[in-house]
């Protein structure tokens, strides 16, 4: 029996329905509306941010006054994160704490690119006495997310009641239609089985054992057996089959799976004859004794070895211990992508020291080659990321390093070459970094190695860095596109 939808069960899915839609919408009405106070709240905040600043800026710009002025502001606000003032000196920041608004991109600081802060700063000029063109920004939170989370845990508490009311009128329903089911399919059985009584035929119930009494099985045909060749008849001669010509017989042989022959029956005609008993046998010849098997092969057929070539790189490390040349612009071009990822900066450093017919081939440009490398690896000690370069140069990339920096640790480096292993020739650095640019592994290795160059022609400056303009690359960039 097919059990019918009740009328209450779909009533409470309609209500239920309604309830989940209206929690929705009134839980976005509320955050619509927040966002949009908070947005006029920003504007007269960032008003009054610019008039104290400029009346700071009387007695001098970026003076104490000045900056306790923007500070004092700017943590007593509710909706501005950071601020950015420009000045003829460059620019200055000033960031509410632990908000992430700003990033540093080289010296100049940017607002960064978050999830409910504006993407459109406010912007304004300062009336400073002395100084013409100082502006200033200011990005402000548009969403303000303790009030979210109360708006979303008033909405799921609504949600969450109706579903309860939803869950318990569902097993109700459930447990009171299976046992409305069972009473109308105990009635119809009943009923049934009147009906079958009345009209003569039998009931089988549910507590008697019912077994159908056997049927009669037919017996079944003999079939008598079918001879492969005819019988044949006391004293008549044997039977043998036709024997194929020999060129259908090789056709056969050749299409046909291997098939293992039977010999004719013996006749009394072909019986081979018995030697007298007074004649011996004859002895059999010996068998030939069987030579030992051997799994080992000519010298002659066994495969030899390539001899190793030393240039080809093989494994991640090269003889010396440290990267293949080879592998310098994979590896750079990851760690390249790596920290664009995560919005860190990268240096790269190629060194090579000088000295005529010195290089790695001769002995004495392999013992030099030798302590430089041990020298860069102990120093910097990201073996992993020290390449070899030319004959008698290497390639160190730096992660998570500024130019700045990279300019300290190789002037450390080159003081600790000069004290320890004064023996070394003369060793030139050449350094690059990415600076924010989406630089490729080709042009900041090319970017080192021409500043390596340049200490080749000016020896009193055995460390040269390129320090390259990020506004300016991103234009040359697009003009070549």
């Amino acid at each position: 029996m097919r059990k019918r939808p009740s009328s209450v069960t779909s009533i409470i899915a309609l209500i239920c329905i309604a309830a989940y839609i209206s929690a929705l919408l009134y839980g976005a009405y509320r955050i619509y509306i927040n966002i949009t106070e908070r947005r006029a709240i920003a504007s007269q905040e960032f008003s009054d941010l610019a008039g104290r600043s400029s009346a700071a800026g009387v007695s001098g710009f970026m003076d104490t006054d000045f900056q306790h002025a923007i500070e004092d502001t700017l943590t007593h606000s509710r909706t501005i994160q950071g601020v950015i003032v420009s000045g003829p000196d460059g620019e200055y920041a000033f960031e509410r704490e632990l908000s992430g608004a700003i990033n540093w991109v080289g010296d100049s600081p940017r607002f960064a690119s978050q999830l409910g802060t504006s993407s459109k700063p406010f912007f304004s000029h300062l009336r400073v006495e002395g100084l013409r063109n100082v502006t200033i920004s200011a990005v402000y939170r548009y969403i303000d997310y303790d009030y979210f989370i109360d708006i979303l845990k008033q909405t799921l508490l609504i949600i969450l009641i109706f579903l309860s009311a939803a869950f318990i009128s569902l097993i109700l329903e459930a447990a009171l239609g299976k046992k409305d089911e069972d009473e109308s399919d105990l009635l119809s059985a009943d009923r049934l089985s009147a009906d079958r009584l009345s009209a003569g035929e039998p009931v089988i119930r549910d507590d008697e054992f019912y077994t159908p009494p056997p049927r009669p099985q037919p017996h079944p045909a003999v079939v008598p057996p079918i001879m492969p060749y005819p019988v044949p008849h006391p004293g008549s001669p044997p039977y043998h089959p036709p024997v194929p010509p020999f060129a259908e017989s090789r056709a056969a042989a050749r299409s046909a799976p291997a098939v293992k022959q039977v010999g004719e029956p013996v006749t009394p005609a072909q019986m081979p004859e018995v030697p007298p008993a007074s004649e011996p046998p004859k002895p059999a010849a010996p068998a030939r004794p069987q030579e030992p098997l051997t799994t080992e092969l000519p010298t002659a057929i066994l495969p030899t070895a390539a001899p190793a070539r030393p240039d080809v790189p093989r494994g991640l490390y090269s003889p010396r211990g440290i990267g293949w040349e080879d592998y310098t612009l994979e590896r750079l071009e990851a760690e390249l992508h790596r920290c664009a990822s995560f919005e860190q900066d990268l240096t790269v450093m190629v060194m090579e020291y000088r000295a005529a017919n010195a290089d790695e081939s001769s002995p004495l440009g392999s013992a030099i080659y030798t302590k430089l490398t041990d020298a860069v690896v102990s120093f910097f000690n990201i073996r992993d990321l020290i390449f070899e370069k030319g004959k008698q140069g290497l390639s160190v990339i730096i992660p998570n390093t500024d130019l700045e920096q990279g300019l300290t640790r190789a002037e450390e480096f080159h003081g600790r070459l000069q004290s320890e292993l004064a023996i070394l020739p003369p060793v030139g650095i050449g350094l690059s970094s990415r600076a924010g640019r989406l630089v490729n592994a080709d042009r900041i290795l090319f970017e080192a190695a021409q500043a390596m160059r340049k200490t080749k022609q000016d020896p009193a400056s055995p460390i040269i860095a390129f320090k390259s303009d990020p506004e300016k690359y991103r234009d040359f960039i697009q003009r070549s596109q």
